[in-house]
């Protein structure tokens, strides 16, 4: 398996045969190995490719696949993912940890997401007694002039911190 990284997709080019193999022993092995195919990727390609791995000439035409999901040779599938699918992909996998990461994780990560869905902060500081809401502001604030991009980038890598912390719950 290699992996490409270009300035605004990620490339991942994973063996035909291998990514049939793992999906016909189990659907989720793709995470618990550490490989960069996702459980929604491996079903996707059960939609798009036929259930023969030995017959790699009996693809679905390159037409039929979604734009994210190429063919490259006849050996590799090329999936691209941009930075803001990486960013919502992650964002729907903390949802999905096994523990809940610690007050200070939280706190990084609501910044992060803050600032790449609003921008810049906007509200004033909640009052002394509003703790929380004291620590939230102060998380996002000090995110302040964080680009998008950098801000998805660096919520992407403490997900993917967290997932190898603490697990994702597979259903």
């Amino acid at each position: 398996m290699s992996l490409c990284e270009g300035t605004t997709h990620e490339i991942l080019c994973v063996p035909i045969y291998a990514v049939f193999i793992r999906n016909k022993v189990n659907t989720h092995s793709s995470l618990e190995t550490g490989a960069a195919l996702s459980p929604r990727e491996i079903s996707t390609l059960k939609c798009y490719f036929s259930s023969s791995p030995e017959r790699p000439e009996l693809f679905t035409p390159l037409h039929f696949i979604p734009s994210r999901v190429l063919l490259a040779h006849h050996h590799h599938l090329i999936f691209i993912m941009s930075l803001e699918e990486k960013f919502n992909e992650a964002a729907e996998n903390v949802k999905k940890l096994k523990t809940q990461p610690n007050d200070e994780e939280l706190k990084e990560l609501y910044g992060l997401y803050k600032q790449v869905t609003v921008g810049d902060i906007n509200t004033e500081r909640p009052g002394m007694l509003d703790f929380k809401g004291k620590a939230k502001w102060d998380a996002w604030n000090s995110r302040k002039g964080m680009t998008k991009e950098a801000a998805m980038e660096a919520y992407v890598a403490k997900a993917d911190q967290l997932i190898a912390t603490y697990g994702l719950h597979l259903a």
